[in-house]
């Protein structure tokens, strides 16, 4: 959410749910991740010119 609105986090959400995809494989099990729920937000839609 700080992301689109302008705010810089450093945090890469897609090398994250990667990250916890790769746990869940590792454990054998899911994790309790809400992300991994939810996913990223949708891309922001191109106006036409």
């Amino acid at each position: 959410m700080l992301e689109r609105s302008g705010f810089s986090t450093g945090i890469d959400l897609d090398k994250l749910i990667a990250t916890g995809e790769w746990l869940q494989g590792v454990l054998g099990r899911s994790i309790p991740s809400m992300l991994l729920k939810a996913g990223t937000f949708p891309k922001p839609a191109t106006r036409a010119a």
